[in-house]
């Protein structure tokens, strides 16, 4: 009671701890509601500890743990190893090339050899241990960007880890360093695989990955090979040499051995590191060497029983039959198993019985795989339960209870890892935003239990319906929560959240808002990560626009996420959210101060860029572009496909500003091509959405090269692909009214145009720069300098100059006649200046021909005059008219008035 009276009168403390110093504070929920919860940092790494009850000596000591694992870290090399100057010198060789791969099977001292040589190696080693959870892409990447040294970004999907991976390719070229997986024969997850593979694809010159396997990963392996990228280390060099066979056996295993017998050991297990340790520990007990010799060549579960298991002493026998169950061993852990703890553990590790280190510090290590297989077969029935069921507890007492689902789910307990796994459910929405072994989980519960808790069966369908996303399984529906059934509000916002996320994929956007909004009004303000992602759903992700009333919602969830208190990635997320309100709204100069502030958070937290920052220099672009300030290309980019979309459209647009034609149909084309190879965007879904706002862009970029009739068919092309929503987003028709009233303007049909504008500008859509294009093509359409007077009101304060540029001279005539901010006024008034060009009487009679579809061949004959003439007059056409195609120059000279 006096250390929780104690805690009640600090905000904070530090904790001397074996892995290291570490603080823990007491921080406030964001509505400031409650007496607040603890966490405890080390540098930008944190962990949740809870309530103030909940910060006992065993929660501090996990959590100390927790934070000194960064990675992993280069195992310690085994003393008195054996010296093989022979595979260092090939590892030293071999690091010149971007892989090393080292391919044997289990025991042939792949850890050992590369542990040996990391210890010595010149340059920087990073190290990953790799065990079953590195199979979640995100633990993987977690691993990873520990071992490297780089901030490990707040929780996302499977699907983010390549573009994830792009970052570290970054960190590598700032400071090389040979990356070490090991054990990654563990790993099935084939986004893990791609990931690997991009890293290696795009490895800098000095960087290095050596991957110790048992089998060969299915990586491009023959690929690689044909480029010369490979170094294989396989199994016959790493058997041993006679030579290293008799140090082994005398100088590691401590043991006098003839030659004679020594020789004949080698001979039998034909160099095989572990049947020689096998071997050893026999002669070690007073096994004959010819009996030794006879084990190592057996059964390896029936030696390691009999021969190994079973002349253990007492105490540690059991130790080993009660701790195969554990993947890692930890002394506290062990302890809670079978009362021993990290004195036995210590004498296990002395003992050489195939424990394997997990950490550089000595307190984490697991079994030999094979050596814990043995000796779970050769337990007692119905022991190995109760021993995961020891485990469950503990791990449910000491803040794991992921590893507390687990282990219940191993003894059988399917009962109560429902309840387990239902109220890790409750407790938290990152369970639902990216944990990869939530599936696995409910695979091992049976449905007729999943169906009995709405919290699983909403989990269940959430978790199939996220596979179906992305083509991995069937489709699933929404599951219905029961009438007046009494749930927490967080179950019910995660509800909310799901109908939100898949409604909008359904094609829906405008009902996607009103889910997501209701999601908001449920979830708990410390549902942080949750509330980002529901926000999100408030925006148009096209850009195209939303109601005013769901942008300033997203905009004070975005303000509210945005604070110190949150982790740096949720940060991010936050500000490209306000960045992409801030745009709707037409503030151009905010979006891009909130993109620059984006990048100097990235920098001083050492946060993934590559995946974070996407969307900040696309951002910037469009809001430069829109400032008429845009000289430049379209960023680099990588990442998903929403990325690319504005990436390629942007560069249509770029292309269309300078008029160069053939680059912004090249891109127009790149980005048709880019979004039919995405299979998320199929569809009559959000992928419908997706490809009739491509093709809506693609008739206004014909529009401003003069092409109106190819502009009309794009038109209605796009107006034709069904939406499975059944409605077009108002973003997207908004865009759609304004490519209708280009079109009808550059037809000569003023009063449609007019019409048209004007039904758009009723509509309750918040998208600045549609805005003022649709004011100003209303004022063309029926001479009113007060439209335009309105459009200079709307794009003064976010100094929005191409929309006025893209009419040019045109305009000239009502910006002489319109009132307007004064500074504004004038810099548009000067982009738009010029007087209409002056045509000769031979080069107008031409131009009029070729409006009536003559050709230029054809307009010669009419007016009796050379072809090569009618050329000439009309390359001087062009010139004056800024035209590079014949159309372009009919188009231009109607709307200034000369035809």
């Amino acid at each position: 009671m006096e250390w929780f009276d104690w805690l009640g009168g600090v905000s904070g403390f530090v904790v001397e701890h074996s892995a290291g110093r570490f603080s823990v504070r007491r921080e406030t929920a964001g509505n400031g509601r409650g007496d607040g919860y603890w966490r405890a940092y080390r540098g930008r790494r944190r962990v949740y500890l809870g309530a103030t009850r909940q910060v006992t000596a065993n929660a501090l000591e996990v959590a100390g743990r927790a934070l000194g694992r960064a990675g992993g870290g280069v195992p310690p090399a085994r003393e008195r190893a054996v010296a093989r100057p022979r595979l260092r010198l090939l590892l030293e060789r071999s690091s010149r090339l971007p892989v090393t791969l080292v391919c044997a099977p289990a025991g042939f001292g792949k850890t050992t050899m590369l542990a040996t040589w990391a210890r010595v190696a010149t340059g920087r080693v990073a190290w990953v241990s790799l065990d079953g959870d590195h199979s979640e892409p995100v633990v993987f990447f977690q691993g990873l960007a520990r071992a490297l040294g780089v901030a490990v970004p707040g929780p996302e999907s499977s699907a983010a880890l390549r573009r994830r991976v792009g970052a570290l390719v970054e960190e590598l070229t700032v400071r090389p360093a040979t990356v070490v997986l090991d054990d990654y024969h563990v790993i099935e997850s084939p986004d893990v695989h791609a990931a690997v593979e991009h890293l290696v694809e795009r490895l800098p010159a000095r960087a290095h990955v050596v991957i110790a396997t048992r089998r060969p990963p299915p990586l491009p392996l023959a690929r690689w090979r044909s480029r010369g990228w490979v170094a294989d280390v396989d199994a016959g060099r790493l058997r041993f040499t006679q030579d290293e066979s008799v140090a082994f056996l005398n100088e590691t295993m401590g043991l006098q051995v003839a030659a004679g017998t020594a020789d004949g050991l080698h001979a039998g297990v034909e160099g095989w590191p572990a049947g020689l340790q096998l071997a050893a520990l026999a002669l070690a007990r007073g096994v004959p060497a010819e009996r030794a010799l006879s084990a190592a060549k057996g059964d390896l579960d029936a030696y390691l029983v009999s021969e190994v298991l079973e002349r253990l002493p007492d105490a540690m026998r059991r130790f080993v039959l009660a701790t195969c169950v554990l993947p890692s061993l930890y002394g506290p852990l062990c302890e809670a198993l079978t009362g021993q703890g990290e004195a036995t553990l210590r004498e296990l590790v002395e003992h050489g019985l195939f424990v394997v280190p997990l950490d550089g510090e000595g307190r984490w290590f697991r079994y030999h795989q094979l050596f814990a297989a043995a000796v779970a077969e050769h337990a007692e029935p119905g022991s190995l339960a109760v021993m995961h069921r020891r485990a469950a507890r503990w791990h449910e007492a000491n803040g794991s209870p992921r590893e507390a689902v687990e282990h219940t789910l191993a003894a059988g307990d399917v009962e109560e890892a429902a309840c387990l796994l239902a109220r890790l459910a409750e407790q938290g929405g990152e369970l639902w935003l990216h944990e990869g072994r939530v599936g696995r989980w409910l695979a091992e519960l049976p449905q007729a239990v999943i169906e009995k808790s709405v919290v699983l069966s909403l989990l269940s369908h959430w978790t199939a319906w996220l596979d179906s996303l992305w083509g991995k399984a069937p489709g699933h529906p929404v599951v219905e929560l029961p009438p007046g059934e009494e749930l927490p509000l967080v179950l019910r916002g995660v509800h909310s959240a799901f109908l939100a996320h898949q409604i909008f994929a359904e094609g829906a956007p405008d009902e996607a808002v009103e889910a997501a909004s209701t999601a908001l009004d449920l979830l708990p303000l410390e549902q942080a990560p949750l509330r980002g992602q529901c926000a999100i759903r408030l925006i148009d992700v096209l850009w195209h626009g939303t109601a005013p009333e769901s942008t300033a919602r997203a905009e004070r969830e975005f303000a509210r996420l945005n604070v110190p208190s949150h982790d740096a990635a949720l940060r991010l997320d936050a500000l490209a959210g306000l960045a992409m309100a801030h745009l709707s709204r037409g503030d151009l100069k905010r979006t891009i101060a909130l993109c620059r502030k984006a990048a100097e958070l990235a920098d001083s937290q050492k946060v993934d860029a590559g995946e974070y920052l996407a969307f900040g220099p696309l951002l910037v672009t469009e809001a430069l572009l829109e400032q008429g300030r845009m000289d430049g290309a379209a960023p680099e980019c990588t990442g998903d496909p929403g990325i690319w979309f504005h990436r390629h459209r942007l560069t249509a647009d770029i292309c269309a500003a300078r008029g160069d034609e053939q680059g912004a149909f090249q891109a127009l084309d790149e980005l048709d091509g880019y979004v039919a190879e995405i299979p998320f965007l199929e569809g009559a879904g959000f992928g419908a959405v997706v490809r009739r706002s491509a093709a809506a862009r693609r008739a206004y970029v014909c529009l401003s090269f003069g092409y109106a009739a190819e502009a009309g068919r794009a038109l209605e092309f796009a107006q034709k692909i069904g939406i499975a929503g059944g409605r077009v987003p108002v973003g997207l028709d908004f865009f759609e009214r304004l490519v209708a009233a280009r079109l009808a303007l550059a037809e000569g049909k003023r009063a449609v145009a007019d019409a048209v504008a004007s039904e758009a500008l009723r509509l309750n859509v918040l998208c600045a720069g549609v805005r003022i294009r649709l004011l100003l093509t209303a004022g063309l359409a029926r001479g009113d300098a007060g439209a335009v007077a309105e459009a200079l009101v709307l794009g003064a304060p976010g100094s929005f100059v191409r929309p006025f540029l893209e009419l040019g001279a045109e305009l000239s005539p009502l910006l002489g006649r319109a009132a307007g901010p004064e500074r504004f006024l004038r810099r548009v008034r000067t982009a738009c200046a010029g007087e209409p060009p002056v045509l000769t009487r031979r080069e107008r009679e031409v131009l009029v021909l070729l409006a009536d579809g003559l050709s230029a061949p054809e307009a010669a004959r009419r007016l009796g005059l050379a072809t090569s003439t009618v050329r000439s007059h009309l390359e001087r056409v062009h010139a004056k008219l800024g035209a590079r195609t014949q159309a372009q120059a009919v188009a231009r000279a109607v709307r200034l008035g000369l035809l």
